[in-house]
């Protein structure tokens, strides 16, 4: 008799435990079979986006709802709506959405546990590098965990940079060098694509060298068949990290006899998901000129992008004429020259914002002769001119001296400090320099201002 109750008592609490507890069993993968490799702040939508599928189980006999949470991006989805017969969301934040699945075999309900499975497409924003992954919660509910990779995110730019040459029928441009800040790894013989203008043609190998990803990773070749073209192939896979290509010793000639004004150098490369399209200013013609040799450069390489490109940019704007630059861009170009921007310009009560060094940098002033007291906020440029400006934040004036003598210029915009960087009104900064506003336009429809200076 005791045997008895205790089987029964057993029975019993097997029974309970099994009613009681929930049975996750269904499948959950990636419908779209490969992980999409992107950029931050890319938008994923369409046919594009990545889907998950969470499989049907015949333990789905009850309503129910679960989460799906994004780590590395933001969902854009509107708050409440329908994703398919019977599965409804409601978006809890940014990056949270609660799916609630009407179950049953009715007109407005799903079958989800009778072979009908739930798709869900990702439809999101890139917030984070890295991996983006979907992390489906369905604890207390018959839908499993899971944690599913869908994409690899990738941050940063990759632009060409580098001064003029003065040349003649032919020569030696000067030192060129692609600056790639992104981690995206990249496979072997990909390659950049250089093209001169009609009428030029690469004259054979050059110095070209490698740092970060690309140590002793490049090539040069030019193409056998239009010796205007010139290929840089990745000759191994390369690491997860930043690099530069940097080319000097370049040797140019001209088919014709006739006088140039300038030689443009473009630059793809289609394999980069941060993409390469870039038409540089890299010569110009000089009468006098030799045709054997073009003035060399002074100029060094560093390992950062932002030591290089100011000494770049301070270099070149002093036979320049003409500086664009874009809000929001990580760019901007110096006659057709481009260079990068650790920090875009942004617009601040009708201002258009540009960091210290790279105003002064654009206006041709060098890093040498940029002056910032952190404590006070001040910042001083010497241009060659001989009158300096100083800035201070906040302040609703400008402080100009010359030949010992200082006077006050009142400004609409002041410089701010953002996230640790001092940011300086453009256009008072220009007209303090010299630049009339005549020779400042604003493009409303491209967020560009350019200056002909």
């Amino acid at each position: 008799m005791i045997k008895r109750l205790l089987f029964l008592t057993v029975l019993l609490i097997g029974v309970f435990s099994a009613v009681s507890s929930v049975s996750a069993s269904c499948s959950i993968w990636r419908y779209k079979s490969d992980v999409i490799t992107t950029r931050v702040n890319s938008t994923l939508s369409g046919d594009d986006a990545p889907v998950i599928a969470i499989g049907w189980s015949r333990d789905h006999t009850e309503d129910l709802s679960f989460y799906v949470e994004l780590d590395g991006a933001e969902w854009n989805y509107s708050n409440s709506g329908t994703i398919q017969q019977g599965v409804t969301y409601n978006k809890i934040d940014d990056t949270t959405l609660e799916i609630i699945v009407d179950v049953g075999t009715g007109e407005n309900e799903i079958n989800f546990g009778g072979g009908r499975n739930i798709y869900l497409p990702i439809y999101c924003k890139i917030t984070d590098a890295g991996e983006i992954r979907v992390i489906v919660d369905g604890s207390e509910t018959t839908v499993s965990n899971a944690n599913i990779l869908i994409a690899e995110a990738i941050d940063g730019s990759l632009t060409v940079h580098g001064n003029k040459a003065s040349i003649k029928q032919s020569g030696e441009l000067k030192k060129i060098t692609i600056t790639d800040t992104s981690t995206q790894p990249y496979k072997a013989n990909q390659k950049f694509t250089l093209t001169l203008d009609a009428g030029f043609k690469f004259t054979g190998d050059i110095d070209i060298t490698g740092t970060g990803k690309f140590d002793g990773l490049v090539k040069f070749s030019v193409d056998s068949g239009n010796a205007n073209k010139a290929y840089i192939t990745i000759t191994g896979q390369t690491p997860e990290t930043t690099g530069e290509i940097i080319m000097e010793g370049i040797g140019v000639t001209r088919n014709s006899s006739g006088k140039f004004s300038v030689l443009l150098l473009n630059t793809t490369f289609t394999a980069s998901v941060v993409p390469l399209n870039s038409k540089l200013s890299v010569a110009t013609y000089d009468a006098e000129a030799t045709n054997s040799t073009s003035e060399t450069t002074t100029e060094s390489t560093t390992e950062t992008t932002t030591k290089a490109t100011t000494t770049e940019a301070a270099t070149e704007t002093t036979t320049s004429s003409v500086i664009t630059i874009q809000i929001g861009a990580s760019s901007y170009m110096i006659d057709n020259m481009l260079y990068p921007l650790e920090v875009p310009a942004y617009i601040s009560n009708g201002n258009t914002m540009l960091p210290l060094r790279a105003l002064a940098n654009a206006m041709g002033i060098s890093d040498n002769n940029i002056q910032y007291n952190a404590q006070t906020k001040t910042a001083t440029l010497s241009p060659s001119s001989g009158t300096s400006v100083s800035i201070t934040a906040g302040a609703g004036s400008l402080v100009l001296t010359s030949g010992g003598l200082t006077a006050d210029m009142p400004i609409s915009g002041t410089a701010e400090v953002t996230d640790g960087r001092l940011f300086l009104p453009l256009r008072a900064m220009a007209n303090a320099l010299g630049i009339p506003n005549s020779a400042i336009t604003y493009d409303a429809a491209t967020k560009t201002v350019t200056i002909q200076k």
